[in-house]
């Protein structure tokens, strides 16, 4: 397995992982604001 096939691999791993997150922070960030707008 040539080395830039395993690069591309990686990258591609790494954004999967990054917009993955990036959607668990955006789905807590709501909640947490949803849950004080109830509190209030």
């Amino acid at each position: 397995m040539p080395v830039t096939a395993l690069m591309v691999c990686f990258l591609v791993l790494l954004g999967l992982v990054n917009s993955c997150w990036d959607g668990m922070l955006n789905c807590s960030i709501t909640s947490v604001r949803v849950s004080l707008d109830w509190s209030v």
